[in-house]
C-alpha cells in the first residue's frame, strides 16, 4: 500500500521541513566523512601492500622454477623444482589479479567519496532543501512531489556511501583487520624466507639458515619433500583466505550496505503528497472513532 503525505495538516507540514532542514544540516557538518575517508586510505595501503607480497612472491617464485634442479625420490620417482612451485605459483597469480580488482574497488570508493563530500554537492542538496520547502509551505502537491523525489536522490547519493563505508569499517575492525593483518604478516615472512634462499649462506654456519633454505638444501630427501609440499599448501590456504577476507571488504560488504540503502530510499521514493481539501479533511476527522 502507498503512503501519502498530506500537505493540507499543519503537522505533517512542519515534521516535513524539520526533517529536510536536519538532513541538509547534517550534510554541511559531515560527520563520517573524515573517518570514511581515513578508513579507505588504510585499506588501500594494506592492499597496496598485499599486492606488492603478491607480486614478489610471484617474481621470486618464477626465479626458483628457473633454476635447474631436479631430483629422485623413492622408488625413482623424477621431480623438479618447477613441478613442486607450479600449483602454488598459479595461485599467487591469482592472488595478485584479486588484489588488484579490490584496490580498484578501494580507488572508486575514495573518488565518489570525495565527490559526495565536495561543497559544490553540498550545495546542490542544499538548495534541492531549499526549493521542496518552499513547495511545501506553499502547499503544492504536484512541486513538492517532484521536488520530494530530487532531494531524495540527492539525499542517496550524498549519504548511501558514507553510511556504507561507515558500516563496512566498523564489521571489519570487529570481525576482519585482526585476521587479515595476520595472514598478511605470514605472508611477508614467507616472502622474506624465499628472498634469502638465493642468498649465500654468511660465515656463521648453517645456523644463519631459513627454514626453507635448510628445506630446499635436503629437498632430494623424500620426508624433506613432503615436509616441503605441506608447507606450500598450508600456505596455498593463507593467500586463499587473504584473498576471501579482501573480497569480503572491498566488495561484498560495501555493495550489501549499499542495496540495504537502496531497500530503504525506496520507500521515501514511493512516497504520494497530495493536498486534500479543508472539508474533505474535516470530514475524515469527524468519521473517526
Amino acid at each position: 500500500m502507498q503512503a501519502m503525505i498530506d500537505l493540507s495538516r499543519p503537522g505533517t507540514r512542519a515534521l516535513l521541513v524539520v526533517l529536510v532542514l536536519l538532513c541538509a544540516g547534517l550534510s554541511w557538518l559531515g560527520l563520517l566523512d573524515a573517518r570514511c575517508a581515513e578508513y579507505v586510505d588504510g585499506s588501500l595501503l594494506q592492499a597496496g601492500l598485499a599486492f606488492a607480497t603478491a607480486r614478489g612472491l610471484n617474481a621470486l617464485i618464477s626465479v626458483m622454477q628457473s633454476t635447474t634442479l631436479s631430483f629422485s625420490l623413492f622408488a625413482g620417482v623424477q621431480v623438479t623444482l618447477g613441478e613442486l612451485l607450479d600449483p602454488f605459483n598459479d595461485l599467487v597469480e591469482q592472488y595478485s589479479s584479486m588484489m588488484k580488482l579490490a584496490i580498484g574497488s578501494l580507488v572508486i570508493q575514495k573518488v565518489l567519496l570525495d565527490i559526495v563530500s565536495d561543497t559544490l554537492f553540498k550545495v546542490l542538496l542544499s538548495l534541492s532543501a531549499l526549493a521542496l520547502v518552499g513547495s511545501v509551505m506553499l502547499r503544492s502537491a504536484l512541486w513538492t512531489h517532484w521536488l520530494l523525489r530530487v532531494f531524495a536522490l540527492l539525499l542517496f547519493l550524498r549519504f548511501a556511501l558514507v553510511l556504507a563505508v561507515a558500516l563496512n569499517g566498523l564489521v571489519d575492525r570487529v570481525y576482519i583487520a585482526d585476521q587479515t593483518r595476520a595472514e598478511l604478516a605470514v605472508l611477508g615472512s614467507v616472502s622474506t624466507e624465499i628472498e634469502l634462499i638465493d642468498q649465500p649462506v654468511s660465515g656463521g654456519g648453517s645456523g644463519a639458515d631459513t627454514s626453507l633454505r635448510s628445506k630446499m638444501s635436503r629437498l632430494g630427501d623424500p620426508q624433506t619433500y613432503r615436509e616441503m609440499q605441506q608447507q606450500l599448501e598450508d600456505l596455498s590456504m593463507n593467500v586463499v583466505t587473504v584473498m576471501a577476507l579482501f573480497f569480503l571488504r572491498t566488495l561484498i560488504l560495501p555493495l550489501l550496505f549499499l542495496f540495504l540503502l537502496s531497500r530503504a530510499a525506496r520507500l521515501i521514493w514511493r512516497l504520494e503528497v497530495v493536498a486534500l481539501p479543508q472539508s474533505r479533511t474535516r470530514l475524515t476527522a469527524s468519521t473517526q472513532p
